[in-house]
């Protein structure tokens, strides 16, 4: 995936995200952890385990990978959405205080 190219994949809600090359540099710039997990960020989109509500409007999509989760925050408007930011935990504790929009079964 090249910094220049936007990605785009259905959320849940069937909103389609897109991961633009700004946003990519985002994430690289502010979590070069990420570098090995960028083809990840669509799949914690459109496969999660668990998504919340964030605070201002946002969710927090979450899938468990061995020792630790991908998080993954995006906005959805009326027609699309876009990555806001993604990063890797060992833990999610701190986001079960927010409202559970979806959980996988």
């Amino acid at each position: 995936m090249l910094q220049s190219e936007s990605v785009e994949v259905f959320s849940k809600n069937k909103i389609k995200i897109r991961l633009t090359g700004e946003r990519l540099n985002h994430i690289l710039t502010n979590h070069p952890e990420m570098v090995e997990f960028l083809l990840d960020v669509p799949k914690v989109i459109g496969e999660p385990d668990i998504i919340f509500q964030g605070e201002k409007q946002e969710y927090i999509a979450v899938r468990g990978s061995n020792n630790f989760f991908l998080v993954v925050i995006y906005r959805e408007e009326k027609e699309d959405g876009f990555v806001i930011t993604a990063f890797r935990t060992r833990s999610i504790v701190y986001l079960l205080k927010q409202k559970t929009v979806w959980k996988k079964h």
